[in-house]
């Protein structure tokens, strides 16, 4: 059984139409009735997919979130009218916790050296091995400072 979607996209003042015509086993796109992208279920099935399409000279991106297709124009889903952001807000949090941690693990080897070295008792080998603790915290700090910082999407 065939089901077409259909969404108008406005690109430079004009009007292009995407149809997705959903067959049993393939999602067929079509850009002004020139077949722009074929995405087969059994690649999409349990995944998110997203795959870039041209509509008149803007990129646009076909989804499909949860089995079900749709355009994503400038980030915002035509159908769902909701923006395209799960993916990234996922790999955003996971650069903040990342970050995170690795900021706390580092600044706790730091205390951890000053204490030992106030004590007399050196450990973690010297002064080198605290530049290498600063490294790691400045790096998780980086991952924590792009983590945060608002991206662009598309």
């Amino acid at each position: 059984m065939k089901k077409d979607l259909i969404w108008k996209v406005d690109v430079d003042g004009e009007t292009h139409v995407v149809r997705c015509e959903t067959f049993k086993t393939v999602f067929d796109v079509y850009v002004d009735d020139t077949l722009a992208v074929r995405v087969g279920r059994n690649e999409s099935d349990g995944l998110d997919t997203e795959r870039d399409i041209r509509v008149g000279g803007k990129i646009c991106q076909f989804v499909i979130y949860d089995g079900k297709p749709d355009l994503a124009v400038d980030g915002i889903l035509q159908g769902a009218e909701s923006s395209l952001r799960r993916a990234e807000l996922r790999n955003r949090i996971l650069l903040v916790l990342g970050g995170v941690f690795t900021a706390i693990v580092s600044t706790f080897a730091a205390f951890l050296w000053f204490v030992f070295d106030a004590a007399g008792e050196r450990i973690f080998g010297g002064y080198l091995s605290l530049a290498f603790i600063a490294i790691f915290a400045m790096g998780g700090l980086v991952m924590v400072f792009f983590g945060l910082k608002p991206k662009k999407v598309y």
